[in-house]
C-alpha cells in the first residue's frame, strides 16, 4: 500500500510535540528538515510544500515506532519488577512484626 505523497509521510518531516503533564502530545504540525529545501526557503523554512520534488517515502517509520513501543514496554516491565520487589520486601517486614 502506497502512502499519500504528503509531508507527514516523508522522511524529512519532523513532527512537533508539546509536553502535557508527563506525556508528549502531537501538535498536528511539523516542518521539513531537508537541507536542499532549507537553502531555498530561508525566510519560511517551516512551510510545507505540495507536490514536493524532494519527497522520499519513510520506510523506516513503522520500524522506529515498533522499536519505540518495545522500549516503553521494556521500561514498564522493569518498573513493575521493582514494584514487585518492594512489595515482597514490605510483606517480609510486616510479617516480622
Amino acid at each position: 500500500m502506497m502512502n499519500e505523497i504528503k509531508c507527514e509521510n516523508c522522511k524529512y518531516y519532523l513532527p512537533h510535540f508539546a509536553k502535557h503533564g508527563t506525556r508528549y502530545v502531537y501538535l498536528c504540525n511539523g516542518h521539513c528538515i531537508n537541507e536542499e529545501l532549507y537553502k531555498v526557503r530561508k525566510k519560511n523554512k517551516n512551510a510545507l510544500q505540495k507536490n514536493c520534488d524532494h519527497f522520499e517515502e519513510d520506510f523506516d517509520k513503522i520500524d522506529r515506532e515498533v522499536e519505540s513501543i518495545e522500549n516503553v514496554i521494556c521500561e514498564i516491565h522493569k518498573k513493575l519488577d521493582m514494584i514487585e520487589q518492594m512489595l515482597i520486601f514490605l510483606e517480609e517486614k510486616l510479617a516480622a512484626f
